[in-house]
């Protein structure tokens, strides 16, 4: 993503002359585009952090309810074994 902005960064050329105010300074047509598309870029990966969050949390809780439901399953003490999460295996605590 860094460098596709930075990519078109590049691409805006420098308008030789901007139309300006006392309050205000107009920007060229294509600076108006890049700065759009750099914000609607920025936008869509917030969203997308904000759904992954989500995604992890959902999974944050489900997944000691669903080693809890494994526990009573397969009558295991947890006082004894441990869930090996790499080997998705219970193993004898030492």
């Amino acid at each position: 993503m860094a460098e596709s902005q930075a990519a078109l960064a590049e691409q805006v050329p420098v308008a030789p002359e901007p139309f300006s105010t006392e309050d205000r300074v107009e920007i060229t047509t294509e600076e108006k585009y890049a700065v759009s598309k750099l914000e609607n870029e920025f936008l869509r990966a917030n969203s997308e952090i904000t759904r992954l969050q989500g995604v992890a949390k959902a999974a944050q809780e489900t997944f000691p309810k669903l080693v809890s439901q494994l526990v009573a399953k397969y009558k295991i003490s947890p006082a004894t074994h441990q869930f090996d999460n790499v080997n998705l295996a219970f193993t004898k605590k030492q």
